[in-house]
Protein backbone atom coordinates (compact mmCIF):
# COMPACT_ATOMS: atom_id res chain seq x y z
CA UNK A 1 0.00 0.00 0.00
CA UNK A 2 2.80 2.41 0.96
CA UNK A 3 4.70 1.63 -2.25
CA UNK A 4 1.55 2.29 -4.28
CA UNK A 5 1.13 5.69 -2.62
CA UNK A 6 4.77 6.54 -3.29
CA UNK A 7 4.42 5.50 -6.93
CA UNK A 8 1.29 7.64 -7.28
CA UNK A 9 3.10 10.56 -5.71
CA UNK A 10 6.01 10.17 -8.15
CA UNK A 11 3.64 10.01 -11.13
CA UNK A 12 1.77 13.06 -9.90
CA UNK A 13 5.03 14.94 -9.41
CA UNK A 14 6.18 14.08 -12.93
CA UNK A 15 2.85 15.17 -14.40
CA UNK A 16 3.01 18.45 -12.49
CA UNK A 17 6.60 19.06 -13.60
CA UNK A 18 5.60 18.47 -17.22
CA UNK A 19 2.66 20.84 -16.83
CA UNK A 20 4.93 23.49 -15.30
CA UNK A 21 7.38 23.09 -18.18
CA UNK A 22 4.57 23.52 -20.71
CA UNK A 23 3.30 26.62 -18.93
CA UNK A 24 6.81 28.10 -18.85
CA UNK A 25 7.14 27.52 -22.59
CA UNK A 26 3.79 29.24 -23.16
CA UNK A 27 4.83 32.19 -21.01
CA UNK A 28 8.12 32.52 -22.89
CA UNK A 29 6.30 32.42 -26.23
CA UNK A 30 3.81 35.04 -25.05
CA UNK A 31 6.70 37.23 -23.89
CA UNK A 32 8.40 36.85 -27.27
CA UNK A 33 5.19 37.83 -29.06
CA UNK A 34 4.76 40.82 -26.76
CA UNK A 35 8.35 41.94 -27.40
CA UNK A 36 7.81 41.65 -31.15
CA UNK A 37 4.55 43.61 -30.95
CA UNK A 38 6.26 46.32 -28.91
CA UNK A 39 8.99 46.62 -31.54
CA UNK A 40 6.37 46.99 -34.27
CA UNK A 41 4.55 49.67 -32.28
CA UNK A 42 7.82 51.52 -31.78
CA UNK A 43 8.52 51.38 -35.52
CA UNK A 44 5.04 52.77 -36.26
CA UNK A 45 5.55 55.56 -33.75
CA UNK A 46 8.80 56.60 -35.42
CA UNK A 47 7.20 56.44 -38.86
CA UNK A 48 4.12 58.42 -37.78
CA UNK A 49 6.24 61.06 -36.05
CA UNK A 50 8.36 61.48 -39.18
CA UNK A 51 5.28 61.84 -41.39
CA UNK A 52 3.65 64.25 -38.96
CA UNK A 53 6.72 66.48 -38.94
CA UNK A 54 6.84 66.36 -42.75
CA UNK A 55 3.18 67.34 -43.04
CA UNK A 56 3.56 70.16 -40.51
CA UNK A 57 6.62 71.44 -42.35
CA UNK A 58 4.77 71.45 -45.67
CA UNK A 59 1.73 73.09 -44.12
CA UNK A 60 3.92 75.75 -42.54
CA UNK A 61 5.57 76.40 -45.91
CA UNK A 62 2.17 76.81 -47.58
CA UNK A 63 0.98 79.17 -44.84
CA UNK A 64 4.18 81.23 -45.18
CA UNK A 65 3.74 81.37 -48.95
CA UNK A 66 0.16 82.69 -48.64
CA UNK A 67 1.01 85.42 -46.19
Amino acid sequence: MNEELQENARETELELREEVDLMRAKVLEAQRQTDTANEVVGDYQVCCTFHLHTIISRFTSVLFFWQ
